[in-house]
């Protein structure tokens, strides 16, 4: 073989390398910028399940069975994530309040949701130095649960709720903040998304003042 051939054949590999070199570097950006516009897209789907969240809440205001529209919505948000091969998980609790009458015994209405993908084994409630505990509460179940308060002054409760799940356990002080003459409705949230890609989780409480007399 003549020696310009073994020029032609080494120039021809070595093009060949630097564009099969580019074309593979160049499908790296590729995809690494399509994993980032993908985790983007996550945190920003995230965002928008708090807000609508709180929206729920706050479009519900004058309307009875509140919670039901919140547990829906919940329901709704984790057939879609998992539409999206996107686990949504978490659980929620509701609290309300009819109007506060100075002097006067006051129901504190609960409902707790299940959004985990187990049973919750054990859950304790604590309220005004009363408690209530249950066990064996199934995956995608919600149940109720009620307390008393006589108060004459506006003051700021401590609801305790304690619970266990595979992989789970936690305690939650949340703040039931009642005012003479008002109606509210409190909800506590700790949900998370979870993806091949990411895990995001946000803990948050929302308080609303209802303008009617509501049921959970």
């Amino acid at each position: 073989m003549a020696k310009g051939q073994i020029f032609i054949i080494i120039a021809v590999i070595v093009i060949t390398v630097i564009v099969v070199l580019k074309t593979s570097l160049n499908l790296t950006n590729v995809l690494e910028s399509k994993r980032f516009l993908e985790l983007g897209l996550e945190r920003l789907e995230f965002q928008n399940l708090r807000s609508e969240l709180v929206k729920v809440m706050q479009v519900s205001y004058n309307q009875t069975n509140i919670s039901e529209n919140v547990n829906n919505f919940m329901s709704f948000a984790k057939e879609s994530f998992l539409s999206r091969a996107t686990l949504f998980t978490g659980i929620a609790l509701t609290a309300m309040f009819p109007n506060v009458t100075s002097g006067a015994n006051t129901s504190l209405n609960i409902t707790v949701m299940n959004y985990f993908d187990d049973d919750i084994s054990s859950l304790n409630l604590t309220f005004n130095n009363t408690q209530q505990n249950f066990t064996n509460m199934a995956r995608s179940s919600a149940f109720t649960a009620s307390f008393v308060f006589n108060t004459t002054a506006n003051i700021n409760y401590s609801l305790v709720m304690r619970y266990s799940a595979p992989n789970v356990n936690s305690t939650e002080n949340i703040t039931i903040p009642v005012e003479i003459g008002k109606t509210k409705f409190v909800g506590f949230f700790d949900v998370k998304i979870s993806s091949i890609r990411s895990e995001q989780r946000d803990k948050f409480t929302e308080t609303v003042v209802l303008n009617v007399t509501h049921r959970v």
